[in-house]
């Protein structure tokens, strides 16, 4: 997976999630397409390089999420029509993005304190 910046989460089954600089081969992962539909996979390798990276902004009806992801035709995100490589993306276009109350604490959604993630 090309994706983005050591300090992006990952989910895996369970819930569970990881930093993209914890996953090594062998780590289990959850793929989710765009009807919701999740099955997991493992990760092959890992390697971490540097690439240039883009900031993307995604705004729901109360919250603001941003990813710092790299800025390769490669890296795509999940559009209601299919994806779109992070390079064609423009001020506007609207990407299925998945926000849950709380924060994340070791990994584990934490609902009964206060996290402020920024």
């Amino acid at each position: 997976m090309n994706a983005g910046s050591v300090s992006l989460y990952v989910r895996g089954p369970g819930g569970k999630t990881k930093y993209i600089e914890e996953l090594e081969a062998g780590a289990s992962v959850l793929l989710v397409n765009r009807q919701g539909s999740t099955r997991e996979a493992f990760v092959g390798r890992s390697k971490i390089e540097i690439r240039p990276l883009l900031l993307v902004e995604v705004r729901g009806k109360n919250r603001i999420a941003k990813a710092i992801v790299q800025n390769a035709e490669t890296i795509r995100l999940v559009t209601a029509q299919g994806s779109k490589p992070v390079t064609s993306l423009k001020k506007g276009d609207k990407v299925l993005a998945h926000f849950e109350q709380g924060g994340r604490h070791f990994g584990t959604l934490v609902r009964e304190e206060t996290i402020i993630e920024k």
